[in-house]
């Protein structure tokens, strides 16, 4: 199966070996996950299995959030439901871990969701399998054409070959997030580039005290392999000018840009020595115990700084510009309406309503906004965290292929930079492998 392409039928398949194997696949594990899902979502779909409609007016909501963000989902659903008395929202908490499973489920059974809640990769699962619907007849005869207030990147995170099935809630994108006494007081200021970024992390490391100058957030414990991939890229693969796959479709994690980012990642660790060694016994406790200058990573390192200390004074910043300069990878939660509801012009006007600027869904979860406009709200404005990453928005695209095999790909490069940090391969070495196994994945049938 190429790039935007389904699978054919097996030959010398029976139709019910065929469905069986093909929802099988679902249950192999994360990286064949995503491909038997899609699979199965397809066949249900063709072979006629009927979707039955919920009453009218009401709507169904899958969503895998807690805490902050469930009671600022159901805060807005109560807003939404006053505005509108005739319009009724189920609201059902989905873990991200049981989400692909369930919605699978749910279609052999005929009860599946108005509405979804979605993360950047899922848009290009569901999508070519005919789950979602095209929004855009609905923006087009939408009054308020207020589109290009999101962020480009963000909404293009809810495109599937060139049509908009998802509408974004909150961005997500990696910073530099950097310790502010231990920076201010070498007299310094944040590195604005990868030379910069060295001679930083240089002088601010002490190995006899065990601090150190940075940390590569890709090698963190407990990261699956496609996150290791996803988060190696917005650090560092998409500031270095790393593509996967170029415009043409064929496979380039192994161009030279891509060798010297990685190589670049590599030095930090052997030959600066300015980042533990991957698996060296880190935990998160060095950085909030001022163990470590400075590190690139995700957001979510804002809240939970805040939560486990919060009198530890940190600040957020662009990452280092490298050749391709500040540029990173942006993540998206996004939602999306299925082609099974029943009600489709009031699950819109819903997904209008969480998306806009009176709801304030980021903001009131604490997250990243999805517009412009939120970003320029006194909670991130003020804040020293949530300012560096509005700033960083700016430079924040979304690069990753289309296909329904992305997790497979992406696990299968973050296996292999893994090889590359272990020393167990060379980084050209290792990202050969990447491209022979990434376009095997992609040319499976």
């Amino acid at each position: 199966m190429g790039v935007g392409t389904k699978s054919a039928w097996r030959e010398g398949t029976s139709f019910e070996t065929e469905i069986s194997w093909r929802c099988n696949v679902h249950m192999l594990g994360k990286a064949k996950a995503k491909s038997g899902l899609v699979f199965a979502i397809v066949f249900l779909w063709v072979f006629g299995l009927t979707f039955t409609g919920m009453a009218k007016q009401k709507l169904s909501f899958w969503a895998p959030v807690g805490g902050t963000a469930l009671d600022a989902m159901e805060e807005i659903i109560a807003e939404f439901q006053a505005m509108e008395p005739n319009v009724e929202i189920e609201l059902v908490t989905v873990p991200w871990a049981q989400f692909d499973e369930k919605v699978l489920t749910a279609i052999a059974s005929g009860t599946v969701p108005d509405l979804l809640y979605l993360d950047e990769l899922r848009t290009d699962t569901y999508a070519p399998a005919g789950l979602l619907t095209d929004l855009r007849p609905y923006m087009d005869a939408d009054p308020n054409q207020d589109f290009d207030d999101f962020f480009s990147g963000g909404l293009v995170t809810g495109q599937y070959q060139g049509t908009q099935y998802a509408l974004p809630m909150t961005t997500a994108i990696s910073g530099l997030y950097y310790n502010v006494d231990m920076v201010a007081g070498a007299g310094m200021e944040p590195p604005k580039t990868w030379e910069e970024y060295v001679v930083s992390t240089k002088k601010l490391t002490d190995p006899a005290n065990k601090v150190w100058g940075t940390y590569v957030g890709m090698q963190r414990p407990g990261l699956a392999y496609d996150d290791r991939a996803k988060t190696f890229m917005a650090e560092f693969g998409v500031p270095g000018g790393m593509d996967l796959i170029d415009k043409e479709g064929k496979v380039v994690v192994n161009s030279k840009e891509a060798v010297d980012t990685l190589q670049f990642v590599v030095d930090l660790v052997y030959e600066h020595e300015v980042a533990p060694l991957p698996g060296a016994g880190f935990d998160m406790e060095i950085w909030g115990s001022g163990k470590v200058a400075m590190r690139p990573e995700w957001l979510w390192l804002t809240s939970w700084t805040e939560e486990n200390f919060p009198d530890f004074k940190f600040a957020v910043t662009y990452l280092p510009a490298g050749p391709n300069g500040h540029h990173t990878f942006i993540g998206a939660h996004v939602i999306a309406m299925t082609k099974p509801s029943k009600n489709k012009d009031v699950a819109y006007k819903f997904m209008r309503y969480l998306t806009s600027t009176e709801a304030l869904w980021s903001v009131r979860s604490d997250r990243l906004a999805a517009r412009k406009s939120v970003a320029e709200h006194k909670v991130y404005a003020e804040h020293p965290a949530w300012s560096g990453f509005v700033k960083q928005l700016e430079y924040a695209t979304w690069m990753m292929p289309e296909t329904d095999r992305l997790t497979e790909v992406l696990s299968a490069l973050g296996q292999q930079i893994d090889l590359a940090m272990y020393k167990k391969q060379t980084p050209g070495e290792a990202l050969d492998e990447a491209a022979k196994r990434i376009t095997s994945i992609l040319n499976e049938k």
